[in-house]
């Protein structure tokens, strides 16, 4: 079960990758880091910080806090993408604390 749930994710990462470089982003993926963290997309004056999830998949508080730090100290927007039907729900993680 565990490596079914890994493809998926990876692939979904790949998918992922492939809209935003279509989109004109240079994009990095944290391939098998098991991160908080899956994508790195940056174009002119924008860096987005994207964790990717499949179907039901969840967001820890704590995987929520780690990617509002990041945001913080990068001055990137954290995002978390989830591939659900053939397409994606896409929210912006907010810093609750400002």
């Amino acid at each position: 079960m565990a490596n079914h749930n890994y493809a998926r994710g990876a692939s979904a990462e790949r998918l992922a990758k492939a809209e935003l470089e279509a989109d004109g982003y240079a994009v990095i993926r944290a391939a098998g880091s098991k991160g908080k963290c899956d994508l790195f997309a940056a174009k002119l004056g924008e860096l987005l910080l994207i964790q990717v999830k499949t179907g039901s998949g969840r967001v820890t508080p704590e995987e929520r806090a780690f990617l509002r730090t990041l945001q913080a100290q990068s001055g990137g927007r954290a995002q978390i993408w989830t591939r659900v039907r053939g397409g994606w729900t896409k929210e912006d993680v907010v810093d609750s604390l400002a």
